[in-house]
């Protein structure tokens, strides 16, 4: 038997109905057969439309919880909660592009694995995908359910952020991609990082009803990354506040200042290293 919805974990519960009117059915029972079936075909379309749109920020199960409910969509209105934010950029990335990859396609594959890999990372850490702008993704912690408490969703910004960078690691490590660094003259592929956790208007906005977040705080975590070197993850002051004193398998260096770009006070940071 063929879905009639994709992503359902068990499809065989849909696809099929079965009635018995114990007889031939007069004309007001045909009608309204008809406007039952076509019900329930144009549910399933709306269905299918939800659910494609929703897994472009969402992991399945997240998913699957969202479309469960009855109406969804009041949860996924814009409010202003305290997020985990996460900018990930790769280093030195036009050098890769003009030296190593060339090639318009070999840059469009690179990209196109790299950034599933990355919002695969962030999925498996409780995140949502924003967007992509060039080769920096973009990623939040808290939405859409906001169950955590802000040190936890700070820590999950941390563990995906490492995530990302192992993940990159192991992406060099593929045969048509082993030479990159070298011929870039790097000395690896890697990850700039900044974290963030800060109020935000987190939601669905737009023509497009994107889900994305809106913030002083999110333009303090592009400058961050954009501060960030060679495969360095550095967090802002509030990400070290909501932690606490010990954070188990990380040390976090700092605070520094940062004097950047559109930003008017200097940003106050930490740089945070595995210890695990």
């Amino acid at each position: 038997m063929r879905p009639l919805v994709a992503g359902v974990a068990h499809p065989r519960t849909l696809g099929a109905v079965l009635l018995d009117c114990g007889g031939s059915l007069d004309a007001l029972g045909r009608d309204m057969l008809e406007v039952f079936a076509n019900s329930v075909s144009q549910r399933l379309v709306d269905y299918n439309r939800e659910r494609r749109h929703l897994s472009q920020f969402f992991a399945n199960t997240v998913v699957d919880e969202l479309v469960g409910m009855f109406d969804y969509t009041k949860l996924l209105s814009p409010r202003v909660q305290t997020v985990g934010i996460l900018y990930a950029d790769i280093n030195s990335f036009t050098s890769i592009c003009e030296k190593a990859l060339r090639r318009p396609d070999r840059i469009g594959r690179f990209v196109d694995l790299w950034s599933a890999g990355v919002v695969e990372q962030v999925w498996k850490h409780g995140g949502v995908f924003d967007k992509m702008v060039g080769d920096c993704v973009i990623a939040h912690f808290g939405p859409p359910f906001f169950r955590d408490a802000p040190r936890e969703r700070a820590l999950q910004a941390l563990d995906s952020a490492f995530a990302i960078q192992r993940f990159t690691r192991d992406l060099a490590a593929k045969p048509e991609f082993a030479k990159l660094a070298q011929e870039a003259g790097l000395p690896g592929l890697g990850v700039a990082i900044g974290v963030n956790l800060c109020p935000a208007a987190v939601g669905l906005f737009g023509p497009n009803r994107d889900f994305s977040a809106f913030s002083r705080g999110m333009n303090e975590a592009a400058r961050l990354q954009s501060h960030a070197g060679f495969r360095e993850v550095l967090a802002m002051e509030s990400v070290r506040a909501a932690l606490g004193p010990r954070v188990p398998g990380y040390r976090l260096e700092g605070p520094f200042e940062a004097a950047v770009k559109n930003v008017g006070r200097p940003l106050r940071y930490h740089r945070v290293t595995e210890t695990r």
